[in-house]
């Protein structure tokens, strides 16, 4: 439903989201119905779940199966990443509104940031992205070592955002300071950066940039985070579920 709202009403594809959105809510209500258990990840979902559901869901947090530490902080970092499918439309509506209303004005700032995507994409749009200067789509990638190399922040920019945003986990899992839309940030606390609007965006990612101490506190505060998502620790509570 968020990204019927978020379409043109010239796009056909915002009414095509629309009757989904009818289909997964009717499956939801049978999921609901017929199962004596239901995971979910997110706090925030839980919170629009109708009461009488509520005694059966189990929140259990989604894992992360390495963590890395591999984020340095050096005022020679000029990386921006953003990783996640942009065959998904939230993900690549991101991309698209950061490139090409937030980069520009972040350049006369910062004029040797690049913007990086690591994920699955199609051709047209990996063509069309890459035209804009220092924009490099990478696509998929198993090792994300280099990237984290040189890097002084993850993206997680969504407008259209529902769950526990994995890319802001993988983020975190590298010790990378995250900066996040506010839909995004609910499920994350203090532990990553958030902002309100396009120019607060621009001006955490230029403080962010330069501030060694801010930096270094971000990303402890990552690491802080994500030793709770290891999957050795999330393991025992579908274990729970098992022997109950």
């Amino acid at each position: 439903r968020q990204t019927f709202y978020n379409l043109s009403f010239f796009n056909p594809l915002r009414y095509i989201y629309f009757i989904e959105s009818i289909l997964v809510k009717r499956l939801e209500n049978k999921i609901f119905l017929n199962f004596d258990k239901i995971i979910l990840f997110s706090k925030d979902e839980i919170n629009k779940i109708d009461k009488s559901f509520k005694k059966k869901i189990v929140l259990i947090k989604v894992s992360v199966n390495k963590i890395k530490k591999k984020f340095k902080f050096s005022k020679n970092n000029s990386r921006l990443i953003f990783i996640g499918n942009l065959k998904y439309l939230p993900n690549l509506l991101a991309v698209k509104n950061f490139i090409k209303k937030i980069l520009p004005q972040l350049r006369e700032k910062l004029p040797d940031v690049k913007l990086d995507l690591i994920g699955d994409i199609n051709f047209f749009d990996k063509y069309f992205l890459a035209k804009y200067d220092k924009v490099r789509c990478f696509g998929l990638q198993k090792n994300l070592d280099k990237f984290i190399k040189g890097s002084f922040c993850g993206l997680a920019n969504l407008s259209i955002a529902t769950g526990i945003q994995g890319k802001v986990l993988t983020y975190m899992s590298y010790g990378l300071p995250v900066i996040c839309s506010k839909k995004v940030a609910l499920n994350f606390n203090n532990y990553v950066i958030s902002y309100n609007s396009e120019n607060d965006l621009l001006k955490k990612i230029n403080i962010l940039k330069n501030n060694k101490k801010l930096s270094s506190q971000v990303s402890k505060k990552s690491l802080k985070f994500i030793n709770n998502y290891s999957w050795n620790k999330v393991s025992q509570s579908y274990l729970k579920i098992i022997k109950n």
